[in-house]
């Protein structure tokens, strides 16, 4: 028996320098499936990224008038050359999230109407978003399906086009 630590013939390998090399390591099969798999993941993100496109909604307000189904709306002004006219529209209730109403934009008036113009007209206090425009869209709606009550406050949303998901997420230049 030695006097050491460690064994004789562990201190041999261990100070002996191998002959041949080193251990030859494989990963396991599945680390090879595993980076296959992402970057098929990645390449198909980059993908539709690249050339796939998404909805683009425009947001507002609109106030029902007092015979139930006719609407006044309000867009920010940015958003007017991307509504139209016969366009639909999709309200929302706030105080019900499961209430949806479907209606359509009848006309556009004429030029933009200032934040304060609109609020007064549409009887609220604050524009029920995280940013108010400064100039809005004005517009007249009708509702095609379901129901409201007159005066009440509901906020809209339009599509207002396509546009490839890479344009979202890139600054503009």
């Amino acid at each position: 028996m030695s006097d050491g630590l460690f064994r004789e013939e562990a201190l041999r390998h261990h100070t002996g320098g191998r002959a041949v090399g080193d251990v030859l390591r494989i990963p396991p099969a599945w680390v090879r499936s595993t980076f296959a798999l992402l970057v098929l993941a990645f390449a198909a993100a980059a993908a539709f990224a690249t050339w796939g496109s998404v909805t683009v909604y425009a947001r507002g307000v609109a106030r029902v008038r007092e015979d139930g189904r006719a609407l006044d709306c309000y867009f920010a002004e940015r958003d007017r050359a991307r509504i139209g006219p016969g366009g639909p529209i999709r309200l929302h209730d706030p105080s019900d999230p499961a209430r949806v109403l479907e209606a359509r934009i009848e006309a556009l008036r004429p030029g933009p109407v200032p934040l304060r113009e609109a609020l007064a007209r549409l009887q609220i206090s604050a524009w029920p978003g995280p940013v108010a425009p400064s100039r809005l869209a004005a517009g007249d709606g009708e509702i095609a399906s379901g129901s409201a009550t007159g005066g009440e406050i509901l906020t809209i949303e339009a599509p207002a086009g396509e546009t490839s998901l890479l344009r979202l997420i890139l600054p503009h230049g």
